[in-house]
Formats: C-alpha cells, sequence, structure tokens
C-alpha cells in the first residue's frame, strides 16, 4: 500500500474521535474570539502605538510573501542542487511557480493607481493557478482529489467574482 501523502491524513482517519474532538476544539476557540472580539473597538492584536500600527499594516503582508518566496529560493538554491529526495515534479513546479506569485505578490502593494487592480487580479489567478497546476500534478494519489476539488471551486468562485466586480465598475464608470 502506498504511503499517504499527508502523515497527518493517516493520524485522522486512524483515530476519527480525536480528530473529532480537535476540530470541536478549534470550533470553540473560534466561537470564544468571536465573543471577545465583538465588545472591542480595536483587533486584540493590533498595538496602541499608532504608527507601529500604520507600518505593520503596510510591512507584515510582505514580509508573509518574502517568506513564502524564500522557501521556493531555498529548493532552487540548497536542497535541488544537493540532491535532497524532493526532486519530484510536483515540488519542482509548485516552487517555479512561486516565485512569479512573489514577484506579482511584492509588486501588489508598491504599484498604485489602474494597474494596482489589475496586478491584484493576476495574482490571484496565479495563485489559483499554482495549486490547481500542483494537484492535477498529484490527482493519481486519491487524498488529493478532494483537495484538488475544493481548490477548483474557489479558483471558479473567485474567477466569476473578479468577472462580476470588472463588470460592476463598468457600469459604474
Amino acid at each position: 500500500m502506498p504511503k499517504p501523502l499527508l502523515p497527518v491524513a493517516d493520524w485522522l482517519t486512524s483515530n476519527g474521535a480525536r480528530a473529532f474532538a480537535i476540530l470541536h476544539c478549534w470550533l470553540g476557540l473560534i466561537i470564544l474570539d468571536m465573543i471577545v472580539e465583538r465588545g472591542r473597538k480595536e483587533d486584540l492584536g493590533q498595538p496602541s502605538n499608532r504608527r507601529l500600527s500604520f507600518w505593520l499594516k503596510g510591512h507584515v503582508l510582505r514580509f508573509a510573501y518574502v517568506m513564502l518566496g524564500h522557501l521556493a529560493l531555498i529548493h532552487f538554491l540548497v536542497r535541488l542542487p544537493g540532491g535532497t529526495y524532493e526532486t519530484d515534479l510536483v515540488t519542482i513546479v509548485y516552487n517555479g511557480m512561486s516565485l512569479p506569485f512573489l514577484t506579482l505578490a511584492l509588486l501588489d502593494g508598491s504599484i498604485r493607481g489602474r494597474w494596482a487592480a489589475r496586478v491584484a487580479r493576476v495574482g490571484f489567478l496565479w495563485g489559483m493557478l499554482t495549486m490547481v497546476t500542483a494537484l492535477i500534478i498529484l490527482f493519481h494519489q486519491p487524498e488529493t482529489r478532494v483537495f484538488l476539488d475544493i481548490t477548483l471551486a474557489i479558483s471558479a468562485l473567485g474567477t466569476v467574482a473578479l468577472i462580476v466586480d470588472h463588470r460592476s465598475a463598468k457600469n459604474i464608470a
């Protein structure tokens, strides 16, 4: 029997009660957060210093994009030349498609004006294309089919939302 793609999947399926308990713990934490946040005027994690809050709002997302991009760079510059086990096609394709996504994501915050919306849309579509491509490569493994269906559904809904938003913006202008 082939080893599952996600080691957690085997643990969750063999211990259904444990997965059920974890799900309810997450649900309880989400509900508790909703209750706490409802009475607050500011976010729980928002700093009291306005300058720091403004700086974090502009830079935290860029740091996250750089951290995603560094994974691909480490793969291509360190691990792949070193001959590690991560030479399967899906890893190479995903990391290769992550580098243009990083570029688009960093451009998203830098470009102002009319082109900003286009960069954001292209970045969204490229991110969805990256996930769909990786999952199509892994389609022969049964446990990835659920993730592929979910990603395809989200991609289709996001694309429809972008088209509707574009048409409504044209009607307003």
